[in-house]
């Protein structure tokens, strides 16, 4: 399909951005140089074109929509990347897969695509990954509000820990707890006892796919292979991490950190440094040495070549860990934001905001307080989901 041009009113035709929607990845494609430049500050590559093409040629559930404003002089102004799903649209994200938002050059234009985005009128917008508490997530909610829209917020966060980096790697180490700080210093020593060690970092070149072959092997090796969730175990995940870890390295972004003792590979992360910010994509290690943290190792020694590097963050992505937590107190939460169009939807949003979400948030507070009541809750939740289900109109192409 062609672009769909939303017309202006005669009298700002000239002056006014013009909204376009653009069916196809082929769309973002084509401006991927101008999304890019408006992506790479949010200090996330999740929302470049370099993760976002190989995501929907691997994970995509539906057909994409490419939604921009563009100016009179026809330059990208905003963009967001949507799928078509049934019963209405949803962000291109996965639901735990980090980060996803509009695109835009200034706060106005990010305020005019939501209002265009809005005004499509889709039976259903399912936005995943939405940060808790923003100002970019405000502006959403307040364009699909003013749309007719009633929204259903989860009660699911997300809670990504965020670090600020200082100005050295002594300094962080001060601020970390006391059994942190001696932890990862008694084992750094403690590696370098066992043999000869190496941290390094491949950015691309002709070493990049030997050293990503090893990297991924190493984590898949441990309870991730286990379990299925490792790289290597889906063929769809293996080409989606490789395409974008040579788009990244393409871009002067990518940060293969490598920890190696005695020549052997026993921890690795795959690192993108976009915005100042470098974020922590996957990574594992060999379980064989756990008894020497490596991982823990090899966090201190990216965070130490980050600051060097003079990065300002460092995004860990994920959910908050304890082994995250040692660097960090700061979490991102992340979290489902489901609009429902029309006055049932109206309805239904007040009415989960009122009563089950506070109640739902109270009982998930208390879980994470109590973990043996986990699956009072997890009963509590089907519960309000068959209600939910029973109230909403069914789902519809």
């Amino acid at each position: 399909m062609g672009a769909l041009e939303v017309e202006e009113p005669r009298a700002t035709r000239n002056a006014a951005p013009r909204f376009v929607l653009e069916e196809g990845a082929g769309a973002l494609a084509s401006m991927s140089d101008a999304w890019e430049e408006l992506a790479v500050p949010s200090g996330t590559p999740l929302l470049t074109p370099a993760w976002l093409l190989p995501w929907v040629e691997t994970r995509a559930r539906g057909p994409v929509v490419c939604a921009t404003l563009r100016g009179a002089d026809g330059c990208l102004r905003a963009g967001a990347l949507l799928q078509r799903v049934p019963g209405g649209l949803a962000s291109a994200t996965d639901r735990y897969g980090g980060d996803w938002d509009v695109v835009a050059a200034s706060d106005g234009d990010r305020r005019r695509l939501w209002d265009e985005i809005a005004a499509l009128g889709a039976h259903r917008l399912t936005l995943d990954a939405q940060r808790v508490d923003t100002e970019a997530t405000e502006v959403a909610r307040e364009a699909l509000a003013a749309a007719g829209y009633g929204l259903l917020e989860g009660v699911n966060e997300l809670a990504s820990p965020y670090l600020r980096l200082p100005a050295s790697f002594d300094e962080l180490l001060a601020a970390i707890s006391r059994a942190a700080r001696w932890k990862w210093r008694r084992r750094r020593r403690e590696f370098e006892r066992e043999g000869a060690v190496r941290f390094r970092t491949t950015t691309g070149g002709p070493g990049l796919d030997r050293d990503l072959d090893a990297l991924l092997r190493v984590e898949a090796s441990g309870w991730k292979g286990r379990q299925g969730t490792a790289i290597l175990c889906r063929a769809q995940d293996e080409r989606l991490y490789r395409e974008f870890a040579h788009a990244a390295a393409e871009r002067g972004w990518l940060r293969l950190a490598l920890l190696e003792l005695d020549g052997v590979l026993v921890a690795g992360d795959m690192q993108v440094a976009v915005g100042g910010v470098l974020s922590s994509i996957k990574g594992g290690y060999d379980e064989s040495y756990a008894r020497l943290s490596p991982g823990h190792v090899l966090r201190g020694e990216t965070l130490r070549a980050a600051i060097e590097e003079g990065l300002v963050g460092y995004d860990f992505l994920g959910p908050a860990d304890p082994h995250k937590l040692r660097w960090t107190d700061e979490v991102r939460p992340r979290r489902r934001i489901v609009a429902w169009r029309g006055r049932v939807g109206r309805l239904a949003g007040a009415a989960w905001t009122s009563v089950p979400r506070p109640a739902l948030r109270r009982a998930r507070d208390f879980v994470i307080a109590h973990p043996q009541q986990r699956d009072r809750l997890i009963d509590a939740k089907m519960a309000v989901q068959r209600t939910t289900r029973r109230w909403l109109p069914p789902r519809g192409r």
